[in-house]
Parts: structure tokens; sequence; C-alpha cells
């Protein structure tokens, strides 16, 4: 957990750097492009993706300096699969000493092997489950996936100060599953996130939920809430994902999103979002952009998903992030 003091202190730097400097203080890196699973709901080739795809390790360490001085205060990590890079502790440890917040989403697959590498740099563990038991295992391609979830967290849970949570998408295939996952979480005492899986592929369309499947799934989770199980979404949020509402979105105002070769973007799911490579990256010179500004202000109205990172941060921005240091702070007392 966070110390009251650094909470105080990231509260603050976040502010300033939205506010007064107009830069994002997330910055979210799509590591690599390889994967060990075949997800039903994934239309890339992550497995065909070679080293030579990727940013080496000499790249992200320079990039961090830059990030460090241009008010990054939070480092996000996602894939593909981000364990997969045999150098993945060693950058999340640069990321800790560039006095930023570190966070990894993971099909923890392989994650028994490397959390005693990993654990002491992490800040913020989400562990993908796409369904309860087999359901999640025929989701992902390959058995045992979900044991080996459990099992995952159960060896972080050694590292007191990082925040475990279940990130769950919500699909056609598990969407009678949400008390499954719910009692699971509170069985393991920590948080869920649910979010409704976004397709962007045509072959794969029938796995998203109907309106009236997401209104009774919805209904479900924020029953679930009002009884105190450990669902970590504002009810106002998950009200809004239930009966469809638009939102404004603040992602390209807190975030920038990176690929695994270094192409920078306001944000990973849309298209034409790209702002310029990693070697390009001169902070000052790209926020101060006609370009950057009008990819920002085009991402407002997009409403393409409802993932939480999106949520949290939607509507407006100074209450958001009140919202969310409050709501640190009660974790801390």
């Amino acid at each position: 957990m966070m110390d009251i003091a650094q909470l105080v202190k990231t509260s603050w730097d976040t502010t300033w750097n939205v506010f007064v400097k107009r830069r994002p203080f997330i910055f979210v890196l799509n590591s690599t492009l390889r994967c060990n699973l075949q997800c039903e709901c994934c239309f890339r080739l992550y497995g065909k993706q070679q080293h030579t795809d990727e940013m080496g390790t000499e790249d992200f360490v320079l990039l961090f300096e830059r990030l460090k001085r241009s008010g990054i205060r939070v480092a996000a990590f996602l894939g593909g699969e981000p364990t997969l890079r045999d150098d993945i502790s060693l950058l999340l440890e640069v990321a800790k000493k560039s006095n930023m917040r570190t966070v990894m989403c993971t099909n923890c697959f392989i994650l028994p092997q490397k959390i005693h590498e990993i654990g002491p740099h992490l800040d913020i563990l989400l562990c993908s489950l796409d369904g309860y038991g087999d359901v999640h295992d025929q989701f992902r391609g390959k058995k045992g996936v979900f044991d080996t979830v459990l099992r995952s967290i159960e060896m972080a849970k050694e590292f007191t100060h990082c925040d475990i949570k279940i990130w769950a998408r919500l699909h056609k295939k598990n969407c009678h599953q949400v008390e499954e996952l719910v009692q699971l979480a509170k069985r393991l005492q920590i948080k869920i996130q649910f979010f409704p899986l976004l397709v962007d592929s045509k072959n794969k369309k029938y796995l998203e939920m109907t309106p009236e499947e997401t209104e009774e799934v919805y209904d479900t989770i924020i029953s679930f809430k009002k009884k105190g199980f450990p669902i970590d979404h504002e009810y106002g949020h998950l009200v809004s994902i239930r009966d469809h509402e638009p939102f404004v979105c603040n992602y390209g105002r807190t975030s920038l999103f990176m690929g695994p070769r270094g192409e920078i973007h306001t944000c990973r799911g849309i298209k034409d979002h790209d702002l310029c490579s990693y070697k390009e990256f001169v902070p000052d010179t790209l926020y101060r952009s006609e370009k950057y500004k009008q990819k920002i202000k085009r991402l407002k109205g997009c409403n393409a998903c409802r993932q939480p990172t999106v949520m949290e941060f939607s509507g407006n921005l100074g209450i958001a992030l009140l919202k969310k240091a409050l709501y640190h702070m009660r974790d801390t007392s």
C-alpha cells in the first residue's frame, strides 16, 4: 500500500501535471506483442512476433529518463504478455527508480516462475480472468491457466506493498459467472474490476454481450457492490455502463500509450491516433503541438470502451482525481 506522504506527493504531482503543465501522468507500455496463450477474442498473431520487433532494454532506460523529466508518475506494462520479456523485472525497477508507480497486467501463466524478481518492483498487479474455471481455460486456449492465476495471486500476496486485482472482461461465455468471480475475489481477499469485452474484429462479434445481457450482468454487479463485496468501481460508473450512458473520456489528458516498437499514441484502441516514435519524443514539443491537442479533443466523445482505467478518470477530471486520491487515502488508513 502507498503511505500517506507518498500519496499526497503523487496526488499533488498529478494535479500539477494535468492542470498546470497540461501533460499526462500515466505512460502505458505495450512492452511486447509476444504471447504464450491463444485467447479466443484475439485476432493478432502475437505468437509470431519476434524479439526484433521490440524495443531493447537500453531504449527503455533512456525513455524512462525522459518520462521522469516530463512528469510521468505511473508506468503500466501491458502486452502481449509482459512476463515474456527477459528484462521485465529490470524495466520495472528502472521505472520505480524514476519515481513512478508501476502496474503490470498479466495472464499469469509464467508469473509463478518470475514473481520473486518482479514483485519487489511492482505496485499494482492486474491478473486477467475471462471466466471461472474451465470457461477461462477454454477462452485462453490452454488448460490449467485458471489454477495458475490463483497460484500467482497467492504468491504475490507475499509482497504486501502490492495491490492485487482481478481484471475480468465480460463476454457471452462468462456473463453468467459474475457471482462465481465476485465470490472468488472475496475468498482471495483482493479486489475485482469488470469491463465489457471490446471486440475489434468482425469475426469475433459473436462474443459481445447484447444490451440486454449487459444490463442484466451489471445489475448483478451493482447488487454485489451494495452488499459490500470487493468490487473496485465507483457505483456511478457501474450504472453508466449498465444504462449505456455516454461519458467524457479524459484518457488523452491523463495517459500516453506506446506500442512495442516505440510508436506513441494517445490511445491504444483507436486508429489514427499516432503521435510520434519514442526516438522523436520531446515532451515540451509534443504537448504544445496542435496534433496532440486535436487528438485529445477527438477522444473525449469516443465512448468505444469501458475499461476501468478509462472510466475512473471520466467526466469532470478534477473531481475524478480528487475521488481517486480520497479512495487511496481510505485504503491506507
